[in-house]
């Protein structure tokens, strides 16, 4: 089976949960002078609700079979990128946890660094012409480039564009032993 079929069968096994907790809760409790609506099946109510979780229970093993399954193809699974290798189990904590953060950090410093150069510009031109001889307008050191930093936005875009076909690719191909 394949990780997306696999994938699809866990979103079928939430529904019939779903379905089979309405159904347990309609059929939970029942006035006693209510005559059994499930009697004409030759079974009860109780029966029922008892199938219902019994139900439920293998559904919740079933989907712990295939996630578990999923999870021990990702780990095992590699994929290179930029100079990088892990495993999809790993590029995918990196997609969820880092990926955020590091663009967050590029933003900032991207953020910081433009904020300098307007900070330095509302100083030097609210400056008379007459003043600026006198005083020397404030030099800023930026200790990355801006160059590096476009770099780093760019790598990063391509990694996670990337990164996305290849998970894509991936879950569609790869087979799991359940």
């Amino acid at each position: 089976m394949k990780i997306t079929e696999a994938m699809s069968e866990i979103k079928l096994f939430v529904k019939k949960i779903s379905s089979q907790r309405e159904f347990i809760l309609r059929n939970l409790t029942r006035e006693e002078w209510r005559k059994d609506p499930f009697e004409k099946d030759h079974t009860s109510q109780e029966a029922q609700v008892k199938a219902a979780i019994q139900s439920i229970n293998d559904l919740e093993k079933n989907i712990v079979a295939y996630r578990y399954a999923i999870t021990k193809a990702n780990m095992e699974e590699r994929i290179s990128l930029e100079g990088m290798d892990m495993s999809v189990a790993e590029w995918l904590i990196w997609r969820r946890e880092v990926l955020p953060l590091r663009r967050q950090l590029l933003g900032n410093l991207a953020n910081q660094m433009a904020s300098s150069v307007r900070e330095q510009q509302a100083v030097q031109r609210s400056y008379s012409s007459k003043d600026t001889e006198k005083i020397q307008p404030t030099n800023y050191i930026v200790n990355i480039s801006e160059k590096w930093l476009k770099e780093e936005v760019e790598k990063l875009e391509a990694i996670e564009q990337r990164l996305d076909g290849q998970l894509s690719m991936i879950n569609a191909n790869m087979e799991i032993q359940l």
